[in-house]
């Protein structure tokens, strides 16, 4: 898979491509119980529905999986260990795609701002403790509090806006089942008549001590509660 320039270009069906029996990943216990009953247990047998479990992720994955979405592809231009990689046709597939985006630069001459700061951006000697920031989001704010020398104003404002933008595009529904798990741990069956104000609140109030670091077993409530 390694040699290959696209993933689905495997043929995960055809068994030279995968690995022997030996090799198959299936865990410690089971391995060990190969290890102490594989000469009374039926070892072809067990080892072929192993890949056909296997062969079914792959399937479902193909399938399901945003393998070659043009968004994900082109959202990689973020990526700032990547900028010579690029060019700004990702950006611009952006603005066309998103019209919350492209409202953002709609005014005149403004793109071409945007043009001249990622062509700048790409030949630019970065600050050290910008390319070792983990953090994306941190690493392009970092980036929009660099000054232009000659004009005093940020010299890469409207690219770090436009970069953050992409990041923050929903990339699964991942916060609504979030969402869904928080109202379903606080409105169980014993607790059936809570009513949606109440439950709101609380998941509000949860949510704020979640985000100031603040632990529940320290919330004082007052006696009007």
């Amino acid at each position: 898979m390694s040699t290959a320039k696209l993933v689905l270009s495997v043929d995960f069906l055809d068994r030279t491509n995968q690995k022997d029996d030996a090799n198959l990943f299936i865990g410690k216990e089971a391995r060990d119980f190969v290890a102490k009953y594989g000469d009374i247990v039926d070892l072809a047998k067990f080892y072929t529905h192993v890949r056909v479990y296997y062969e079914s992720i792959c399937s479902y994955m193909a399938k399901k999986f945003p393998f070659g979405d043009e968004v994900l592809k082109d959202a990689t231009v973020a990526d700032i260990s990547k900028r010579d990689a690029f060019e700004f046709s990702s950006v611009d597939f952006f603005l066309k795609r998103f019209m919350l985006l492209s409202n953002l630069f709609a005014e005149k001459n403004s793109k071409d701002d945007l043009e001249m700061e990622f062509i700048e951006y790409q030949v630019d000697k970065l600050p050290e403790e910008i390319l070792s920031e983990e953090r994306l989001d941190v690493l392009w704010h970092l980036l929009s509090q660099i000054k232009d020398v000659t004009t005093g104003k940020s010299k890469y404002g409207n690219l770090a806006s436009f970069m953050l933008a992409i990041i923050v595009i929903f990339h699964s529904n991942v916060e609504c089942e979030r969402t869904f798990s928080l109202v379903t741990k606080n409105k169980i069956k014993y607790r059936p008549n809570m009513t949606t104000k109440t439950l709101s609140s609380l998941i509000s109030h949860k949510t704020y001590m979640a985000s100031t670091g603040e632990q529940a077993y320290n919330c004082e409530l007052s006696q009007n509660f």
